[in-house]
């Protein structure tokens, strides 16, 4: 993921139900080491999800400063992170410790050009 977005030159769009502050750190700081202007993050805030600590309001918050425009959609259940339409990851993980960092036994598919 780090490397996806870090070599993207025009876009990064991600779409997670839910964040933790230290993958949304991870991925901001490969964000602004490659030159994406156009940032997106999708999620769904939610008090239930805040509150149950799948959601951390300071993660949004990092990506909010870090020039990504942030939207809510609520009961989303994609997981998705796009690089330049030319690369992206497609699966069940969310962005958090456990979903991206094999604490959950998730399933993803990497698309590109190729």
């Amino acid at each position: 993921m780090a490397a996806a977005v870090r070599a993207a030159r025009r876009s990064a769009a991600i779409a997670t139900p839910f964040l933790t502050a230290d993958v949304a750190s991870f991925l901001v700081r490969a964000c602004d080491d490659g030159n994406a202007r156009n940032r997106r993050l999708l999620t769904a805030l939610n008090g239930a999800a805040v509150e149950a600590g799948y959601l951390d309001p300071d993660a949004v918050e990092e990506f909010i400063a870090a020039g990504f425009e942030a939207k809510s959609l609520r009961n989303l259940h994609a997981k998705l992170l796009i690089a330049d339409k030319a690369w992206a990851l497609l699966g069940s993980g969310n962005l958090t410790t456990a979903g991206s960092n094999g604490g959950n036994a998730e399933l993803g598919i990497v698309l590109d050009r190729s």
